[in-house]
């Protein structure tokens, strides 16, 4: 979806699962989830340090893997938008995104990310599916079964799924080894960039991943 290198570390974002999309495990996520693919092509350990994400009004978010923090930050992010009079669903839009999922499907299962509403409350733990994230990678999502459970169980168990699968940061890339970053943002409308902040010899770098044309649109709602 898009891809960018510096000649010493190479970032490819393969795919984002949004609210109620194919690859989805959590019903009503009030949150994105990121895969991005790296490489380190220097000798030197690489250590990722900081990964922000920054959306259509200029706003920068930061990765995160605290549930509440997610749905607090989704929450501020729908109320910067409409004080600029512009409607923010979840997983609404990004036509570009649906057309690359499209293009990625694989063996009858389609990583194409659907529009749904966005509604601010409990996200439920749900029966995923495969998404392709890169060439012979696919990630299967975890099925939970809760029905009946109640609320604050739920909650419970995504709160955990998500500490399992967000990459723990620092995080560190030997040299030629492929590595995919499973990170966690707050509602990201129509983001522009993705930039990745790491260290190599000492020394502090960020590399941007322009994301204007694959994400266009995500989660805004066009009027008229």
């Amino acid at each position: 979806m898009a891809t960018a290198t510096d000649q010493q570390f190479a970032a490819t974002l393969n795919w984002v699962i949004v609210r109620d999309g194919p690859g989805t495990w959590a019903k009503n996520a009030d949150w994105d989830e990121y895969f991005i693919s790296v490489v380190n092509e220097t000798g030197d350990e690489i250590q990722i340090i900081d990964l922000t994400i920054v959306v259509s009004l200029g706003t920068r978010l930061a990765s995160n893997s605290v549930r509440k923090e997610l749905v607090k930050g989704s929450k501020e992010t729908i109320k910067r938008y409409k004080d600029s009079n512009l409607k923010v669903k979840a997983g609404f839009g990004g036509g570009s995104l649906i057309a690359t999922g499209a293009a990625m499907a694989v063996g009858g299962t389609a990583t194409v990310a659907a529009a749904s509403t966005v509604g601010m409350g409990t996200a439920t733990a749900a029966a995923g599916g495969a998404i392709i994230v890169g060439a012979g990678a696919v990630l299967l999502a975890p099925v939970f079964v809760l029905a009946g459970m109640g609320r604050a169980y739920d909650n419970h168990k995504v709160t955990q799924e998500i500490e399992r699968r967000h990459t723990i940061l620092p995080a560190t890339v030997i040299s030629q080894q492929p590595v995919i970053l499973d990170i966690f943002f707050p509602l990201a409308p129509s983001p522009s960039q993705l930039e990745i902040t790491y260290l190599v010899a000492g020394a502090k770098k960020t590399l941007v991943l322009n994301t204007g044309k694959a994400l266009k649109g995500l989660h805004l709602v066009q009027e008229g």
